[in-house]
């Protein structure tokens, strides 16, 4: 027996099954939307540990990976693909197919133009995390006020890590 493409698609639309098979008990795609649904909570977990590109200076935890890894499992279960991601005062940019720290965020580098959305990586005991939130339009580029909300988060990480550099220069100095 042959069948073409569209008449299959059809049968297989309308519940038909192959003789000898059954159908799935249940409310199949409706189970499907609730595990969807449990990804983007963050409570579901693949276990895919994230990487950093050899290419940033960043130094993370091991506790910082793992946030990391649930952001991204959030990310992708929003369907970004570019995410940035806020974890501990610090903004990374995340390749979300490739599970990868691509950098620190830097709006003065252009970098918003990438950027389909932001999420955010909890620490212990603030919660399951926060849900991924995709930028309309599919970049950052065309949100102003976000765009200026993210170059103040920049600045206020720049200036704690200048701080945090003033202080060790001190007790360094102060030691000698």
């Amino acid at each position: 027996m042959t069948i073409n493409a569209s008449d299959m698609l059809r049968k297989l639309g309308s519940g038909v099954t192959p003789a000898g098979t059954t159908r799935p008990a249940g409310d199949v795609s409706g189970e499907f939307a609730r595990l969807l649904d449990s990804a983007r909570k963050g409570e579901l977990s693949t276990r895919e540990p994230v990487t950093i590109s050899p290419r940033v200076e960043v130094e993370l935890s091991q506790d910082q990976l793992t946030r990391l890894a649930d952001a991204a499992d959030r990310a992708r279960a929003s369907g970004l693909k570019n995410a940035l991601v806020l974890i501990d005062g610090q903004a990374l940019t995340m390749d979300v197919a490739q599970r990868t720290i691509t950098g620190v965020f830097d709006a003065s580098r252009g970098q918003a133009a990438a950027i389909d959305g932001v999420v955010g990586a909890s620490a212990p005991g603030e919660g399951a995390g926060s849900a991924a939130i995709p930028v309309p339009g599919g970049g950052l580029i065309g949100n102003s006020s976000l765009t200026a909300l993210l170059e103040g988060l920049a600045q206020v990480s720049k200036s704690a890590d200048e701080t945090q550099r003033d202080q060790a220069d001190t007790r360094g100095s102060s030691a000698a």
